[in-house]
């Protein structure tokens, strides 16, 4: 079900940041023979939080069956999941992350030499091979499904407003994780649109914002 009510309901059921970044993590992998790599029906692991009793999703088994060029969406709930905007750049945020933070030739370099050195039995340099490999390829997928990055940007028009209330849209690239407005110490409550598709996609925020009488200054 993608209607609205599934998108409503579901941060009621499971955490779904953290099933995004799992989901970074396992596809970021490349293997297969899991739930996240290849839509199997087995190799994941779930625990209810106690504090909120969602769910949450840890990648499981991630040893086999790897596939350099495997899809950057291989699991049919993460395709439900990201036809919401705000989960498909939250996605991409996380795999964007990983991959220019640890999931690179450049960083993991050193651990391959580095336990090429304990464990000289082992084809490091076939492994860090095939890490270059997958993430350029994600990166690659990654890039044909977003326009190359723009700034981040107020939209919305300056207007006289009748309540306590003001809506305000902007844009944001996938690396804006929170959007905060000064004085306001928790991040803004988002709905996220998107405008156009593939190397033309932007994804474009609304947030109400409080505001007092007179004129206010809204800085974000």
């Amino acid at each position: 079900d993608t209607s609205s009510a599934y998108y409503t309901n579901l941060p009621d059921w499971i955490d779904a940041d953290q099933w995004l970044n799992s989901f970074a993590i396992a596809v970021a992998s490349g293997s297969g023979d899991n739930y996240a790599g290849d839509n199997a029906n087995h190799n994941a692991m779930f625990y209810v939080r106690p504090s909120d009793n969602r769910v949450l999703y840890f990648p499981h088994d991630l040893d086999y069956a790897y596939d350099a060029y495997r899809s950057l969406v291989p699991n049919n709930d993460l395709n439900k999941m990201i036809a919401y905007a705000g989960y498909e750049r939250l996605y991409y945020g996380h795999m964007y992350h990983l991959l220019n933070t640890s999931y690179n030739q450049t960083y993991m370099s050193y651990w391959a030499n580095h336990f090429g050195q304990l464990l000289a039995g082992q084809d490091f340099a076939s492994y860090l091979s095939f890490i270059d490999q997958r993430s350029q390829y994600l990166l690659s997928q990654l890039a044909g499904r977003i326009a190359p990055k723009y700034a981040f940007e107020i939209t919305s028009a300056d207007a006289t407003v009748d309540s306590d209330y003001a809506q305000v849209s902007g844009k944001a690239w996938m690396d804006v994780r929170d959007i905060y407005l000064e004085g306001v110490d928790s991040p803004l409550e988002l709905q996220w649109t998107s405008q156009g598709s593939g190397t033309s996609k932007v994804f474009i925020w609304t947030a109400t914002v409080p505001v007092e009488p007179g004129v206010n200054n809204l800085v974000f």
